[in-house]
């Protein structure tokens, strides 16, 4: 009988064949799984033996990498290797005699099937023990000394089986390996400490370098998809695909960053699907915040609207509740030129302030907390502007400026004055020049900071000032400040 550990070996072989054919046509796992029925984990698993797939699978993979062959002659060899391990050897019984010895096989009848035994009595209807068995029971061998009996359970018995082979073609090992997979779990201190990365990048996003953090953001979320692989564990699962959800989010949020909107939506629907595979309602919440954001920055305003919506009923009252309501619905419907929207919306988010824990100061624009007053009111304040009332944005903007002006966010300093200057040119006897100089300080405060939202907001107002005074000088100046800050980013 073949070493068992052998046949596992066997299988490895073949999952490191498929590996190194994959790797050769420059595939992914993800894209050989995008390519079959299975996903990429199973490719993953197939890779590395643990999980056995039928012949058609490999039929399918071998035509793909252009293996002539190679790959289904390796799983035809590993699947005869298994059967011969699964066939049982008759060993030499108690009584010192091999059936197996030419003398005895060539005396001993061949077996016949029960239905043609007359010694053997058929099963009744109660299902009780098959009749009598006869000592001289015909097509079994008498051994000196030994008397042959067959014993045959309830409703009858398969040939394969009377002859001690398994009718599932697995023998025990195959069960147990299930059994211990079933056991396969990631270090608890591996999972904590990705947690305790992901809170940390949550809240210091607005500090890190471009460049180091979407690396680092990769990094993790390859490492993550592996360890979901690894883990049979339900407990451990969800709080991987709660890492996982958070890291696609965080990724989208940077794609609208970089206007690739196509991008950015897959990642934020990825973080949404893991979300709900994790089974947390708040977090599937501040993913279709991630969505709305993306919606309203490619300027499909009705979606994002409708998005934000959806997500308030993922969100209920709590934290996530009132970026929906402010960042989401009350900007969305601004650009709409909903002013009875809006006003419902923002007096919403502070209703909601009221029933959650709200942060001091000016937190991250990306954390999973509640947002805090000064979040709140420079949202209200963008959507205002959208609206073209000066009063209002000059209210909630009062209420922004203490906060903001001491907080260590350059965006949210560059946002609220791109805000203020833009409606500073909505006023009867506007200060075009004036209202130039706040743009071009936002710019500079925000250097180095590429995201689209600035961009976004200082074409928004040289084209409001350019309805207003036309192409003059001042506005060059801005555009010139644009497209260096543009460059430098």
């Amino acid at each position: 009988m073949a070493d068992p550990q052998a046949v596992r070996a066997a299988w490895r072989d073949l999952g490191r064949l498929l590996a190194q054919k994959r790797k050769a046509a420059h595939l992914s796992q993800q894209e050989l799984a995008g390519q079959t029925e299975y996903s990429r984990s199973s490719i993953a698993n197939i890779e590395t033996g643990l999980q056995h797939v039928n012949r058609a699978f490999w039929e399918v993979v071998d035509a793909l990498l252009g293996a002539n062959a190679e790959l289904l002659k390796a799983y035809d060899n590993a699947e005869a290797f298994q059967r011969a391990h699964q066939r049982p050897s008759l060993e030499t019984p108690a009584s010192g005699v091999d059936l197996l010895h030419p003398a005895i096989a060539q005396s001993s009848p061949a077996p016949r099937l029960l239905q043609d035994r007359p010694d053997v009595a058929a099963d009744d209807a109660s299902g009780a023990t098959i009749g009598a068995h006869r000592s001289n029971a015909k097509g079994l061998p008498k051994l000196p000394g030994q008397r042959a009996t067959l014993t045959v359970p309830h409703g009858g018995v398969d040939a394969d089986v009377a002859g001690g082979i398994s009718g599932t073609g697995e023998d025990i090992v195959d069960v147990l390996d299930r059994i211990q997979n079933l056991y396969r779990a990631v270090d608890p201190v591996v999972i904590s400490g990705l947690e305790s990365s992901m809170s940390t990048m949550l809240v210091e996003y607005e500090t890190w370098e471009r460049g180091r953090f979407i690396r680092s953001l990769v990094k993790k979320r390859v490492f993550v998809d592996s360890l979901i692989s690894q883990s049979m564990q339900p407990r451990q699962r969800q709080r991987l695909f709660r890492v996982a959800g958070k890291v696609s989010g965080l990724l989208g949020y940077v794609e609208v960053g970089r206007e690739d909107y196509a991008l950015a939506r897959a990642y934020c629907a990825e973080s949404f699907r893991l979300a709900e595979l994790a089974e947390d309602s708040d977090l599937q919440a501040w993913a279709r915040g991630m969505q709305s954001f993306c919606e309203y920055y490619a300027r499909n305003y009705e979606e994002a609207l409708a998005i934000a919506l959806d997500g308030l009923s993922y969100a209920g009252t709590g934290p996530q509740s009132v970026r929906l309501t402010i960042n989401g619905v009350a900007r969305a419907a601004g650009k709409l030129g909903d002013k009875v929207g809006v006003q419902r919306a923002v007096e919403r988010a502070y209703r909601l302030m009221s029933q959650n824990e709200v942060p001091t100061g000016l937190p991250s624009s990306v954390s999973l907390q509640c947002y805090s007053s000064a979040q709140t009111a420079s949202n209200a304040v963008t959507a205002y502007v959208s609206l073209g009332d000066p009063a209002r944005v000059q209210e909630f903007a009062t209420l922004a400026l203490p906060d903001i002006k001491v907080s260590a966010s350059p965006w949210s300093q560059a946002l609220l004055k791109i805000d203020l200057s833009t409606s500073m040119l909505m006023a009867r006897d506007a200060d075009l020049e004036r209202a130039c100089r706040v743009t071009m300080d936002a710019l500079k405060i925000s250097s180095g900071y590429p995201i689209v939202s600035i961009r976004r907001r200082v074409l928004e107002f040289m084209g409001a000032a350019e309805r207003r005074w036309g192409r003059v000088s001042g506005l060059d100046e801005v555009r010139e400040r644009l497209e260096a800050w543009s460059r430098d980013c």
